[in-house]
């Protein structure tokens, strides 16, 4: 049986590029950089995160949205055109990437409409809050009943706060558009420019906030939206080493400029939350005896060395987009074909060309990393991110041809790179490749 230094994603990688004689000696040296790589990752957390003031706005904002919502689905049926007579419930949820706890300084504020006829009895979670036998508090936490796609069953997700409105509402682009009049008219909000409103299959409707440049999406009867909302937050909730890296690939994303069609947040949330379940049953380990973890634990150091080097192109990256699947909900993470037929997928062969399914995790079969056609453009980045960290955090010189089609993708080039002492801060990623991104964070403080 290899052991975990022999199996792991990194050491192919180098192996792949030149440095297969040098891989065992440079064990040690991997060690020490990747522990140093995961105090700059576990540092980052809290520069990324959101200020105190910024959160206080989008909490503020949110509820400024509720109050209009409130008000404009609360108009007498006779005063608008487009009601229905039938009894609605409807639950307006407040979730969003500042929401699940791997926010960045910019994250949008998001709301999600559900409307239900006649709906059922509403559930609620009551739980007892005390404090050393102090007089006790209940809190109440609102659940909500939802169907699982493709199945019969049904789940309670909770959410965080809603408005139960019994009455006649209006259709859902009606509802949208009465809305959007009142967010601009009275909070001052903006349409964005180039956002599909009310489409066929997306009924969202995109704003920002120029006072302080947050985005706004209002998105009505995505029910899918809750639930990956949910799902999502548990799924974080059990991949606690994966929140560094996910904060760190985000900030590169808005550093890198890179166009969603390309990647998005949301996929490359997925695809580190999957990859870290792989990573963990793979190979979780350069070695025990350095490594004394528990039990389907990764370093985030670890982790975004695993993830980058698995993800380069071949063949020094293992990522092949015709056989493999990324799928959450899966034990493994990473649910992959090989001529055995382990981990047999069933999800079909590709058909029209290479692609990369990045799996829905509430909605199964669902792609989605579907519209993000430039996809497999991601792993020239993924290489050029690691090149530079590996030079630098291990001090040996790697060289990869990095091919950049997309004109908004803005790579650092190793000449390019940043040094450190003209940043007044101990963090060698920020130093290294978040430069741009830390002088803008910087501003908001002055």
């Amino acid at each position: 049986m290899k052991g975990a230094g022999e199996r792991s994603f990194l050491s192919h990688f180098l192996r792949a590029s030149g440095h297969g004689g040098a891989v065992d000696d440079v064990y040690l040296l991997l060690l020490t950089a990747m522990r140093r790589l995961t105090r700059d990752l576990r540092d980052l957390v809290f520069r990324a995160g959101m200020s105190p003031a910024r959160r206080e706005a989008c909490d503020k904002l949110v509820e400024d949205l509720k109050d209009v919502i409130k008000e404009v689905a609360a108009v007498p049926e006779d005063r608008v055109v487009g009601t229905t007579g039938e009894l609605k419930t409807l639950h307006v949820f407040s979730h969003g990437s500042f929401v699940i706890d791997t926010a960045l300084y910019d994250s949008a504020v998001d709301v999600t409409l559900v409307k239900q006829v006649h709906p059922s009895i509403d559930y609620f979670l009551r739980r007892n809050v005390g404090n050393n036998g102090a007089q006790k508090l209940t809190q109440i936490k609102g659940l909500l009943r939802a169907s699982i796609a493709n199945t019969e069953a049904s789940i309670l997700l909770p959410y965080p706060s809603c408005y139960s409105l019994a009455l006649p509402l209006m259709q859902e682009q009606d509802l949208l558009i009465s809305i959007r009049d009142v967010f601009v008219g009275r909070l001052g909000l903006q349409i964005k420019q180039n956002a599909a409103f009310c489409s066929n299959n997306a009924r969202t409707l995109r704003l920002i906030s120029p006072a302080n440049h947050i985005d706004v999406n209002v998105t009505v009867d995505r029910t899918e939206a809750v639930e990956a909302s949910a799902v999502l937050q548990e799924l974080l909730n059990d991949s606690k080493s994966a929140h560094p890296v996910i904060i760190f690939m985000k900030v590169i994303l808005k550093q890198f400029n890179v166009h969603s069609s390309q990647l998005t947040p949301y996929v490359l949330t997925l695809m580190v939350v999957a990859f870290s379940r792989f990573c963990s049953y793979m190979s979780p380990l350069f070695s025990f005896n350095y490594y004394p973890h528990t039990r389907e634990t990764v370093e985030p150091g670890y982790l975004l060395f695993s993830f980058l080097s698995f993800f380069s192109p071949l063949p020094r990256g293992q990522f092949d987009p015709t056989q493999m699947c990324l799928v959450p909900i899966h034990p493994h993470g990473v649910v992959y074909e090989t001529n055995e037929g382990d981990h047999l997928s069933q999800l079909g062969k590709n058909v029209g060309g290479i692609y990369w399914r990045v799996m829905e995790p509430t909605r199964r079969g669902d792609n989605a990393a579907a519209s993000c056609v430039l996809i497999d453009k991601s792993r020239d980045l993924f290489e050029r991110i690691l090149v530079v960290l590996l030079h630098h955090y291990t001090g040996v010189v790697f060289t990869c041809p990095v091919f950049v089609d997309d004109a908004h993708a803005q790579i650092l080039g190793a000449e390019e790179v940043p040094k450190t002492e003209k940043i007044p801060i101990d963090n060698h990623l920020i130093s290294l490749l978040l430069r741009d991104w830390w002088l803008k964070k910087q501003s908001e403080f002055v």
